[in-house]
């Protein structure tokens, strides 16, 4: 049983005693503070059948009792609808961010693993070549004038 459903059993009750009771007012009406009390349920039994006692009796109390406890429900229901719209829009920005970002992050990824594997093999086959014609070149090679003769070149230099 939710909270609405026990005040409007409790407002039901309080309407059939103050049928019942006849429409007498009463000497003093209990003031904010304890029909507050009443409310929050923070009374001890004397009170609160005091209380109850009183609306039995008195229109004007038991209207404005009815009244908050309504408002009260009002409240909390839509307190949970904007905590269940607050929730849903987290839902879907977190849904929508978390795979939205996923095709250009592996796309990224893709192109920095082929850029790197192709540099990487450009530039091992260029140590490769180097060590090949060094490896190629001697000193014999070398003309009077201390440079490579064009036949090791192949009139590259």
């Amino acid at each position: 049983m939710n909270n609405f459903d026990k005040h409007k059993d409790s407002d039901s009750f309080l309407w059939e005693r103050y049928k019942t009771a006849g429409l007498k007012k009463p000497v003093q009406c209990p003031g904010d503070f304890e029909l507050a009390a009443f409310i929050e349920g923070s009374l001890s039994a004397a009170q609160k059948a005091s209380i109850e006692a009183h609306l039995a009796v008195c229109a004007d109390c038991l209207d404005t009792v009815i009244e908050i406890r309504m408002q009260e429900t009002e409240e909390k229901a839509a307190a949970r609808e904007r905590t269940k719209a607050s929730w849903t829009r987290w839902k879907h920005l977190v849904y929508d961010f978390s795979f939205s970002w996923i095709t250009p992050a592996v796309a990224t990824i893709l192109v920095i693993v082929f850029a790197a594997h192709l540099g990487i093999r450009t530039f091992s086959n260029q140590t490769r070549m180097h060590a090949a014609v060094s490896s190629s070149l001697s000193i014999s090679d070398e003309d009077s004038t201390g440079f490579l003769s064009e036949e090791v070149t192949g009139g590259m230099f």
